[in-house]
């Protein structure tokens, strides 16, 4: 019985795949943010928000034709903004003084 023992699950048997490497603790939070390129924040802020003043026609009329299929939620246009890597998007301010306006 021993012998049959030894010789069950060969295939499972996993010889020297692992290495020994000292512990390394995570830093709290998550580490250090990652630097946000200087860049032009008023020029680009003004930008975004003339981009946005062309889409307002353009979603309400989308919202229009939706309303004609019976559509009732979901209505206009997706916008998606696309950041920097690894830098959060910084858009609720924007989002809170605009929140009366639909786009």
């Amino acid at each position: 019985m021993t012998e049959q023992a030894s010789n069950k699950r060969p295939h499972l048997v996993l010889i020297e795949t692992s290495q020994r490497k000292p512990f390394t603790a995570h830093t709290p939070n998550g580490g250090a943010k990652p630097a946000v390129p200087d860049l032009p924040r008023a020029q680009h802020g003004a930008s975004l928000q003339a981009q946005l003043a062309e889409l307002r026609p353009i979603a309400e009329q989308a919202k229009v034709l939706q309303q004609q299929q019976a559509l009732e939620a979901g209505l206009g246009v997706q916008i998606q903004f696309i950041g920097q890597p690894d830098v959060e998007l910084a858009f609720t301010s924007w989002v809170t003084t605009q929140s009366k306006s639909s786009y």
